[in-house]
C-alpha cells in the first residue's frame, strides 16, 4: 500500500512526459483538459485545486487516457469539430488506454463511465 501511495505522489511531482503540453503544431503531444460534467462551480475562495481524475493527451494520431481511480468500462464519444463526424470507442478505465483516432485538428470528447460519471473535453 505504501508503494502505491509513493508512486502516486511521485507521479504528481514528476509528471510523465506523455501528459505534458507541447506546441499545437502537430509535432508533439497536446494535453487535453478533461472536466467532470456538472462540476464547473468554482471552489470556495479558490483555496485548493480541483481533483482531476482523468488525464488525457493527443499526439496527432492516438488519444491517451488514464484514470487515477478506475470507474469500470467507459464509452468515449469523439466528435470531429471540422466535419461533425462522431465516433465511439470503448475501453476499461482500470488501465491506461491508447485509442487510435487518426489525425484531427479539433475534436470534442465525452467519456461516460460505468460508475455513472461523465467527463467532457476538447482539443
Amino acid at each position: 500500500m505504501k508503494a502505491i501511495i509513493h508512486i502516486l505522489l511521485l507521479s504528481l511531482i514528476f509528471p510523465v512526459g506523455l501528459w505534458s503540453q507541447t506546441s499545437p503544431s502537430g509535432s508533439g503531444t497536446t494535453h487535453v483538459k478533461i472536466n467532470k460534467k456538472g462540476t464547473s462551480v468554482p471552489r470556495p475562495g479558490n483555496s485548493a485545486p480541483a481533483f482531476q481524475n482523468v488525464s488525457c493527451s493527443y499526439d496527432g494520431a492516438a488519444l491517451y487516457i488514464s484514470f487515477v481511480n478506475g470507474e469500470g468500462e467507459c464509452e468515449l464519444t469523439l466528435t470531429d469539430n471540422a466535419s461533425g463526424i462522431t465516433s465511439n470507442y470503448y475501453f476499461d478505465s482500470e488501465a491506461p488506454a491508447c485509442l487510435m483516432v487518426g489525425e484531427l485538428l479539433s475534436a470534442s470528447i465525452t467519456i461516460t463511465t460505468e460508475a455513472g460519471n461523465t467527463y467532457v473535453g476538447e482539443f
